[in-house]
Parts: structure tokens; C-alpha cells; sequence
């Protein structure tokens, strides 16, 4: 786990199935890659099945956790950054926006093995950047993320996204009680309520 102020990059692999407790959000915009095994990934009222390769991309302010996805074993590489850290590089990109992709809610990017190589050599770079902490190391993540934002907004708008959403029946009656809750909060809800209409 590696940070400057508004950036954080972790790289995980675990060797148990695992899960997360609890839905989360936060202020700040995540890119999660990949690199073994598989995940379900629930953001608001829709679940991913996640594969190795695969980036997804949440918003800030989304709700959203992964969970177990059928594979033993699975590592990943996070990154979290705040509009802050962002808008210091998108001074220099005023021909694109490099958060497009995340408010267009391009959640899952499924990428090609090529493409696979081009994204795990950005981020293996920046980790070795911000563990080195050679002269220049902070501007050199800053130049990288810039690069890693415009191959996402491109492949973003070449694919409008990948859906991937879950066709299992239980993740689709999830999802569809998910969306009831979060356009219903304001009302008293309890869980009787909840099973009578679902």
C-alpha cells in the first residue's frame, strides 16, 4: 500500500475465498484491475462478475462492494485518487475529460489481452514509482495516471462499456431490491415490507 495526498495504490492477493461485510462509499474515484481469479463486484443496483483482466471503475459517491466470485484465490490492484490529485493532470488535457468514464458509469471494462498488457504495465510502473521514491517519483505517477485515464476514457467511449451485469436470478432480485431501496429511502421501509413485495 503506497500514497501521496489524494492518491493511494494497493496491490492484494489473497488465498481464501473472501468477502465484504458491508456496501461502502466514499468521495473519492476508484480504478480496480484484476490480475487472478474472479469477483462479484455490486455497484448501486447492479452486480458484475469480474474477471481476470477486468477494470472497473467507480464513481465517487456510488455504493459498492465485492464479494466472493467463485475462485479460491484472487489479486487485484486498487487505486483510489480524489478530484484534487486529478485536476493538477487535467490541466494539461484541456482536448479531454479524463473522468468521462466514470460519470458516464462505465462500470465494467472488459479489456483484450493486449490491452490487458498495456493497463498491468501502467500500474506495475506506478507502483514501482511510488515504492522507489527516486527524484521525480511523484510527477512521474502523476504523468502515469494521466496515460492510465486517457486508455480508459478511450476504451470507454470505443465500448460504451461493457454490461457484464449477472444474469443469475438472485443477483437480478438483489439488484432489483437494491434499486427499490434507493429510490424509496426516504420512506419508512422494514423487512416485512420488503418481503411482501418482493
Amino acid at each position: 500500500h503506497e500514497s501521496y495526498k489524494g492518491f493511494e495504490i494497493e496491490q492484494c492477493k489473497r488465498h481464501e475465498p473472501c468477502s465484504m461485510p458491508l456496501y461502502h462509499f466514499h468521495d473519492s474515484y476508484e480504478i480496480f484491475y484484476l490480475l487472478s481469479g474472479n469477483r462479484n463486484y455490486f455497484i448501486n443496483d447492479r452486480t458484475y462478475k469480474v474477471e481476470k483482466g477486468d477494470l472497473v471503475l467507480i464513481n465517487k459517491g456510488h455504493l459498492h462492494k465485492t464479494t466472493y466470485g467463485g475462485s479460491l484465490m484472487h489479486e487485484r490492484i486498487l487505486i483510489i485518487f480524489d478530484e484534487a490529485y486529478i485536476q493538477g493532470i487535467s490541466s494539461l488535457s484541456a482536448d479531454i475529460d479524463l473522468l468521462q468514464a466514470f460519470h458516464q458509469n462505465a462500470n465494467l471494462i472488459r479489456l483484450q489481452k493486449a490491452e490487458q498488457a498495456t493497463v498491468e504495465r501502467y500500474l506495475f510502473n506506478i507502483i514501482k514509482e511510488t515504492k522507489g521514491k527516486d527524484s521525480g517519483h511523484e510527477t512521474y505517477v502523476r504523468l502515469a495516471m494521466g496515460e492510465l485515464l486517457i486508455f480508459i476514457t478511450r476504451k470507454a467511449t470505443r465500448t460504451h462499456s461493457t454490461s457484464g451485469a449477472n444474469g443469475n436470478h438472485m443477483h437480478g432480485k438483489i439488484s432489483e431490491i437494491i434499486l427499490y431501496l434507493n429510490t424509496h429511502y426516504m420512506k419508512k421501509i422494514t423487512l416485512e415490507s420488503i418481503s411482501e413485495d418482493f
